[in-house]
């Protein structure tokens, strides 16, 4: 009824606190959760939506890839990257599975420049908008706190309440 074990047990098959022994992989008597200790350098699969990998080849999580520089979820048809390196912190919205695809991008728009914002182009790779410590504009058109404006040219003042074209105000 009681087994005492002194020194170093081994065993290839068999059954242990309701886990099944096969080779080197130790799996929940449902199936469920698998232990690995060869596979991938070592290696957790719970159910089929998580596989925690123990070498270089990124884990999964819910189908998102998870590796040492992020994690993510894409494909052909675009997805998302978040990046928590200590030199690339933000999150890319991209339209396809490389990072010249990126659509929107928020977090440090440049790695390792520590300048913030949120940026957005289109699919052909065209700033639409741009906001942040690299500067704040939209479709062309340059703004602050208190007007929205194309330089030299017309001017919207919400703080004058007045409207500056050219040389002219109204």
């Amino acid at each position: 009824s009681n087994l005492i074990v002194s020194g170093t047990l081994s065993a290839s098959a068999g059954n242990i606190a309701g886990w099944n022994i096969v080779g080197n992989t130790l799996t929940s008597k449902v199936g469920t959760v698998e232990l690995s200790s060869t596979t991938n350098q070592g290696q957790i699969t719970i159910g089929s939506s998580i596989i925690l990998k123990g070498d270089s080849t990124p884990s999964v999580i819910g189908g998102w890839l998870v590796d040492d520089n992020a994690i993510y979820k894409t494909d052909t048809n675009g997805g998302i990257v978040m990046h928590g390196r200590s030199d690339k912190k933000d999150i890319q919205i991209r339209s396809g599975s490389a990072e010249g695809t990126t659509i929107i991008h928020i977090g440090e728009l440049s790695a390792g420049s520590d300048t913030y914002g949120i940026r957005g182009k289109d699919t052909s790779g065209r700033e639409i908008f741009n906001l942040g410590e690299q500067g704040h504009d939209i479709a062309g058109w340059t703004f602050d706190y208190g007007q929205f404006y194309k330089l030299n040219k017309v001017y919207i003042s919400a703080a004058e309440e007045k409207i500056y074209l050219g040389g002219s105000t109204y």
